[in-house]
């Protein structure tokens, strides 16, 4: 499996919110009162996706494992996920990693939008490619274990500060997928979007 292994020193920088972090059981509605109305919304997590699809809108594309914190989720959040109607997507992505399949899911649910990503695995780091991949202007919400919801709005900063993190790894497999040398070179436009 082609991938991308996210080093420690990424794992202690990510621990830190990419974005502005909403707290608080209200998180979603000031996110809403603050963002407004825009096109494209886009969630990874399961608590986060349930929570924009039951008190706001149904995001564009939702990237979730059924799990919060390495435990399954309740079956009620589970009907939330699944009470809409989102093309679904199956994909193997393991812990610490970012998998090609995994990119090639998120380039064709931000395309064709409507999409869910079910991940086999752990969906944690595919907010760094929803970044590079979303519309500039889209909105990205995920969720910071015990703290609340980050939301990133996308725009060419934004992109620029996941394509540095991802500089500073160090690409140990030469045979890497062509789609993840794209998206780490920022090279990708919005021609494949």
């Amino acid at each position: 499996m082609r991938e991308i292994v996210i080093p420690d020193w990424m794992r202690e920088v990510l621990r830190k919110p990419l974005g502005t972090l909403y707290t608080g059981c209200n998180a979603i509605e000031r996110v809403k009162k603050d963002f407004g109305d825009f096109e494209n919304l886009m969630t990874v997590g399961d608590i986060v996706s349930a929570s924009a699809i039951s008190s706001w809108r149904i995001p564009e594309l939702c990237i979730v494992d059924y799990r919060s914190k390495r435990i399954e989720i309740s079956d009620e959040l589970k009907e939330v996920l699944r009470g809409v109607e989102l093309r679904e997507i199956k994909v193997k992505n393991p812990p610490g990693r970012i998998t090609a399949e995994l990119v090639e899911a998120i380039k064709r649910g931000v395309r064709e939008k409507r999409t869910i990503i079910v991940v086999d695995g752990e969906e944690d780091l595919a907010t760094l490619p929803v970044v590079l991949l979303a519309p500039e202007s889209s909105v990205v919400l995920y969720g910071q274990p015990d703290d609340g919801v980050v939301v990133i709005k996308v725009d060419e900063r934004e992109k620029e500060r996941v394509r540095e993190l991802f500089r500073r790894i160090e690409i140990k497999d030469k045979d890497i997928d062509e789609n993840l040398r794209i998206f780490w070179s920022g090279e990708h436009g919005d021609r494949d979007c």
